[in-house]
């Protein structure tokens, strides 16, 4: 995205991406591992987290009813919140916390409510608002569709793939082409991925294009990382 227009107002926590190692522990990717290690370090710069102890962190042990146990990959949504209490744990951060937030539009295509698809623009400034909010404290885990295909492929609902960061929030006055002294206002999110670095996306791109649903927040309790600011250029 060009970085041409004002800056109005700027949450940013310049992330540092951590790529994707190749060739990866787990065959669909290491998305899960790459966000919440950049996650982390940028938590704990003094901690100096590395790949494999994060990774192994997603591994859980379930036990049986009758005494056994199994051990599985918990790269699954629903199981992060355990994950990241394992975390907390298991590497001595007491002071690690995270929540669930969301703001789920309708999706008005067909009659359906799809929970990462989200259609209805009249609600994305609140979309976009809560991310603000939640950027004041900490960082957003989010799952997306990686490629940016949209909610539709091959005739069925888009595959929701990939995970990665909300670190920063912009709101930029842009000229419109072709209609000289006019101008819009994008909001946009800064995306930190591991396989395609950091790089700002509009609220519109994000949920059309990427799915956006609900989003983990990971921050230091009782900690207020940052108070809101005005600016005039990208950074």
């Amino acid at each position: 995205m060009t970085s041409n227009g004002l800056i109005r107002n700027i949450i940013c926590h310049n992330i540092e991406a951590f790529n994707q190692p190749e060739p990866t522990r787990n065959n669909g990717g290491d998305c899960f591992a790459c966000a919440t290690l950049a996650a982390l370090r940028w938590l704990y710069p003094e901690k100096k987290f590395k790949f494999d102890q994060v990774w192994d962190s997603f591994i859980l042990t379930q036990s049986n009813p009758d005494g056994s146990s199994f051990e599985f990959l918990g790269n699954s949504w629903l199981l992060y919140s355990r994950v990241f209490e394992q975390i907390s744990q298991k590497m001595d951060l007491p002071d690690l916390s995270w929540r669930i937030n969301s703001c789920y539009p309708t999706f008005t295509g067909f009659g359906r409510t799809a929970g990462n698809w989200n259609r209805d623009k009249g609600q994305y400034g609140e979309y976009w608002q809560k991310l603000c909010e939640d950027l004041k404290t900490g960082v957003v885990i989010l799952s997306i569709n990686k490629d940016g295909e949209g909610p539709w492929k091959n005739g069925r609902w888009n595959e929701i793939d990939h995970l990665v960061l909300i670190d920063g929030v912009r709101e930029r006055t842009v000229p419109i082409d072709n209609m000289p002294g006019a101008s819009t206002i994008n909001w946009e999110v800064r995306v930190v991925c591991s396989r395609n670095g950091c790089v700002w996306k509009t609220i519109w791109e994000l949920l059309d294009l990427h799915g956006a649903g609900a989003w983990h927040v990971l921050e230091k309790s009782q900690n207020k990382l940052y108070k809101n600011h005005h600016e005039t250029n990208s950074p």
